[in-house]
C-alpha cells in the first residue's frame, strides 16, 4: 500500500466474489477502497469530478451495469465514461463475439461523452474516443510480443498510448 498510488477505479468480474456486485463488501478491492488508495467509481448519474490541472468528470459503469449516453456535456471539464465490459473491434475480439459489444454499437450506447475508457478486452486498442486499455502485464509465453501500454489523457482530450517496458521481463 505505501507505494500504490491513489487511482479511480471501478470493479470488473473478477474483483467481485462470484461476479456479483451485491457481494463487493467481502472483497480485497472493497478492503483497497476502504484504505483510501483507490476511490471507488460507483454507478451513479452525477459524474466524480476530479480537480487537478484539468477538470474531469468521471461517469462508472461497473461489470454488469447498463450504460446510458451523456445527456448535458460540462464545457468545462472532460466527460469520462469509465466502462467495464468486453469491448471488440475487428482484429481485436475473438470469433462469435457478441454484436452489441462491438465498439461502433458502445459508442452509440455512450453518446456525449468525450473519452471512454474500457477494459475486460486484454487487446489495447483505440476507436475514435474509446480508448480500450489491454491487459497491464504479459500473463504467459505466447503473450511474450505483447506490448502493454497505458493511455495517456492530455490537456487537449486525446488519449496517447505509452508502451510500458518489459525489457527486463522474464518468463520461466
Amino acid at each position: 500500500l505505501d507505494n500504490l498510488p491513489h487511482m479511480y477505479t471501478i470493479p470488473g468480474q473478477h474483483d467481485l466474489l462470484y461476479h456479483s456486485y451485491e457481494d463487493i463488501r467481502k472483497t480485497a478491492y472493497y478492503n483497497l477502497a476502504r484504505s483510501e488508495k483507490i476511490t471507488d467509481l460507483k454507478c451513479r448519474k452525477q459524474p466524480y469530478t476530479t480537480r487537478g490541472k484539468v477538470l474531469l468528470n468521471l461517469y462508472a459503469f461497473p461489470f454488469g451495469f447498463d450504460f446510458y449516453p451523456l445527456e448535458e456535456q460540462d464545457a468545462l471539464a472532460w466527460n469520462i465514461a469509465v466502462v467495464h465490459k468486453y469491448i471488440w473491434k475487428q482484429d481485436y475480439g475473438y470469433q462469435g463475439a457478441p454484436e452489441e459489444n462491438k465498439a461502433s454499437k458502445i459508442l452509440e450506447d455512450l453518446k456525449g461523452y468525450d473519452v471512454i475508457v474500457s477494459g475486460d478486452n486484454h487487446n489495447h486498442f483505440k476507436f475514435y474516443q474509446l480508448w480500450n486499455c489491454g491487459c497491464l502485464i504479459r500473463r504467459k509465453i505466447d503473450e511474450i510480443h505483447y506490448e502493454p501500454c497505458v493511455g495517456l489523457l492530455g490537456e487537449d482530450g486525446k488519449v496517447t498510448r505509452h508502451y510500458l517496458d518489459c525489457s527486463e521481463d522474464k518468463f520461466i
